[in-house]
């Protein structure tokens, strides 16, 4: 006589729970994130890890930080050379020491000299020309 078959699920292997093996990211790549994320609100490089403000400083972008927070607080010549060739594509930094944060700053000079300027007086349509004029004003010692 033949043995009996087990019954259903008797003996039968349990079924092994679904495996997920979906990427975590690193704590320390959420916090660069964030970092460079946040940085208008806390734009202090130099309380970052060495080793982590150049990835921060990666993950910046030029166009949106403001000259001047830019240039007190970040130092890397990768973020200076990425301002420097988005806004001028042919730019040698070597005229101006090597430094393209000296570079950005010295052909920036005009641009903001040149938002700022309100003139004094503007000749009207009727007038010869629509260029402003300057007035100096002169201080003598006595």
């Amino acid at each position: 006589m033949s043995a009996a078959a087990p019954a259903a699920g008797a003996g039968a292997a349990a079924p092994r729970p679904q495996v997920i093996t979906a990427a975590v990211p690193r704590l320390d790549d959420l916090v660069i994130k964030c970092l460079a994320e946040n940085y208008d609100i806390y734009p202090a490089i130099d309380y970052i890890p060495s080793e982590y403000a150049e990835n921060v400083v990666a993950l910046l972008d030029p166009a949106s930080i403001e000259l001047g927070m830019a240039s007190k607080y970040i130092k890397s010549e990768k973020f200076w050379q990425r301002l420097a060739q988005e806004r001028w594509p042919i730019c040698e930094p070597a005229k101006h020491g090597n430094s393209w944060k000296r570079l950005v700053r010295a052909l920036s000079i005009p641009t903001t000299l040149l938002s700022s300027y309100v003139p004094a007086s503007f000749r009207t349509l009727s007038g010869r020309s629509l260029v402003p004029t300057f007035h100096f004003v002169c201080c003598l010692s006595s």
